[in-house]
């Protein structure tokens, strides 16, 4: 048995939902490849067209975070395969890696994948796909490791203040979730003698099939009050032109030192829910 050599395989479950919706990027958790020098990589899904047609494309990258920065020149091997194991589509390859370098793609078409093979491509629902790494020109099976992604419906909350309330105004309030799928909802604030007004301004985020928002103000101790809603927000989708608007009465043990604090929490599907990574002898 070599001891260069590395095998990992990614399973995703619910994969189906984000290459119908979605056109970023999906990648696999990080792994070690302890046989070629605890070097970091990760694996690729994603969207491409060439010549008008699209093509799901699987790929290798090493990772930034490298412990070793030297150039490895790799011999690998890209595969879909099927539940039972079986070879769908591979591809052989000879590169040399950076950190941060990405493989040459294994494509195939979109229209194959998601309509025509859908039966052998998503069994039970999950896409799997391999790789395997190794040096020199012989190769023979090493350590290997099992990914597993599960993509689904993810709830986030955010908190964020409002300094220096005094009506009338108008004012902003960012929210800014830890989050790679949305980087900022903006809310303009009605500031008047009897209620403040939400409104949405702006919102930078990936694609999702539907995202919903409901906005809370938070008492004291952390506990969340909820606003009146003029628009349910629970029914908008914050993608599209509908305004979306909630409004309370000032309330004095809420406000506290011309300060209100506010939540923000945010639904949205297909996204990753959960990552997860064994190793194997």
């Amino acid at each position: 048995m070599s001891d260069n050599t590395f095998e990992v395989k990614w399973r995703i479950e619910n994969a189906i939902s984000w290459f119908e919706t979605r056109n970023d990027t999906l990648y696999s958790s990080q792994f070690l490849a302890g046989t070629l020098k605890n070097t970091r990589w990760k694996l690729r899904l994603s969207l491409n067209s060439q010549l008008g047609e699209k093509y799901i494309s699987f790929s290798l990258q090493r990772d930034i975070e490298d412990d070793y920065p030297q150039t490895i020149n790799l011999n690998y091997e890209l595969l879909f395969i099927a539940s039972d194991g079986s070879l769908l589509k591979s591809k052989r390859c000879t590169d040399k890696f950076d950190p941060k370098t990405v493989s040459q793609e294994l494509n195939v078409k979109q229209s194959v994948i998601l309509e025509e093979e859908k039966k052998a491509y998503f069994a039970e629902g999950v896409l799997t796909v391999c790789c395997q790494l190794w040096k020199g020109s012989n190769f023979s099976y090493g350590r290997s490791c099992l990914i597993q992604t599960v993509i689904g419906k993810k709830c986030i909350k955010v908190n964020t203040t409002i300094d220096n309330l005094s009506p009338p105004s108008i004012m902003n309030v960012n929210f800014m979730p830890p989050s790679t799928d949305i980087s900022l909802l903006s809310l303009d604030v009605y500031v008047g003698s009897d209620e403040l007004i939400f409104k949405r301004k702006h919102v930078e985020c990936k694609s999702f099939s539907w995202y919903l928002c409901k906005l809370f103000a938070l008492g004291s101790n952390g506990e969340e009050i909820g606003f009146k809603e003029r628009n349910d927000l629970t029914n908008q989708l914050i993608l599209n032109n509908a305004e979306i608007i909630q409004s309370m009465p000032p309330l004095d043990h809420l406000i506290r030192k011309g300060t209100l604090s506010l939540q923000l929490e945010i639904t949205y599907y297909p996204a990753v829910v959960s990552e997860s990574t064994r190793i194997m002898f």
